[in-house]
């Protein structure tokens, strides 16, 4: 009896010493958590520069903004920022705390996280107003580069639900060739069908098939725009997508959104309306190869000449009350700003 007593006694203090170790386990794990995020961020919670640049490793007190894209509330999405004055407190950051920084252009570069980084773009309902804090806003993986390949002409309301397996030989005026690529976007019955397509054949072999640029469904994301060149009403038109909610990513499920089962949709985009725009919604641009921005690309003409899209800078002059936060006791001034252009030739 007194042998088990002395036994149980033991075992009862290694269970309290257990207990003590993992509750000192769980205080200290979360302290590195909490310091070191940048080095374990989820999907949920990542590092993010907003497309400026800061130092990249940093404990959380001094981390720039986080992004949170996997809200149980999707109210809560949205980027946030540490205060360094209470500890551990999270704020919304200034890039996205009004309701009217809430843009159909915002989007954010995680440059931290095992398997987060990457660009991602902000969707939310269009068919209203939607309200920070109010509206629920999501997040979807995207690439850098949101501008598709031109295309030769694009569906009119005259071409609604038309038959893919059998298209007609003209679309918007334009008689269609061989490698000729169409904007498709008046599938009102079925919009998962809609997209940009190119014939693939000729006489008897004539059809269309989805572009290769979109025909998968890790290309399929928010903010895709794209030129057409050519047709009686859609000549030198721009049009960009617009998708629904995206999904949540699982193990199962590794896109956003399917090709061929997600409405899609195309909205006419005025060529002037960025440059008439308030600047503050445009995107933010760094100071190295990693914020390059893509400015598509341009054919040579018959008169050896190509136009590059047009593209417009805004400089915004810092506050005083900015200045003086980083102990800049007199107000900056631009000097001088340089572009650095890179451009290759191909072959047609």
């Amino acid at each position: 009896m007194l042998l088990i007593q002395i036994l149980i006694k033991n075992i009862y203090c290694i269970l309290i010493q257990a207990i003590v170790l993992w509750g000192l386990t769980i205080l200290i794990g979360l302290k590195q958590i909490l310091y070191q995020i940048t080095h374990h961020a989820l999907r949920s919670l990542a590092q993010i520069h907003h497309l400026l640049v800061f130092s990249q490793i940093q404990p959380l007190l001094q981390v720039q903004s986080i992004l949170f894209i996997g809200q149980t509330d999707n109210k809560e999405n949205g980027i946030y920022k540490a205060d360094s004055f209470i500890s551990y407190y999270l704020s919304r950051h200034e890039s996205l705390d009004e309701s009217s920084e809430i843009t159909i252009n915002k989007k954010c570069n995680v440059t931290s996280g095992l398997a987060s980084t990457g660009y991602y773009a902000l969707v939310f309902d269009e068919s209203g107003t939607p309200s920070i804090g109010s509206s629920s806003i999501y997040w979807a993986k995207v690439n850098l580069n949101n501008k598709l390949a031109d295309c030769n002409c694009a569906t009119t309301s005259s071409n609604i639900d038309i038959n893919l397996s059998s298209p007609p030989a003209t679309v918007d005026g334009v008689i269609l060739e061989k490698g000729d690529r169409i904007l498709v976007k008046n599938q009102d019955s079925n919009k998962s069908q809609n997209g940009i397509y190119t014939v693939t054949g000729s006489g008897a072999e004539y059809a269309w098939t989805r572009a290769a640029d979109l025909n998968s469904d890790s290309e399929l994301n928010p903010q895709l725009t794209v030129y057409v060149t050519s047709g009686t009403v859609n000549e030198a038109t721009i049009w960009r997508i617009k998708l629904d909610t995206p999904r949540t990513i699982t193990y199962s499920q590794l896109t956003e959104y399917i090709i061929g089962t997600d409405s899609i949709q195309w909205i006419s985009v005025s060529k002037d309306g960025l440059f008439n725009s308030n600047p503050s919604t445009w995107q933010l641009l760094g100071n190295d190869i990693d914020n390059a921005f893509y400015l598509g690309s341009a054919k040579i003409d018959k008169y050896s000449t190509a136009n590059s899209n047009r593209f417009a800078i805004a400089v915004k002059i810092p506050t005083s009350e900015s200045l003086s936060n980083n102990n800049i006791t007199t107000n900056g001034k631009i000097r001088n700003i340089n572009f650095k252009v890179e451009y290759k030739t191909v072959e047609d």
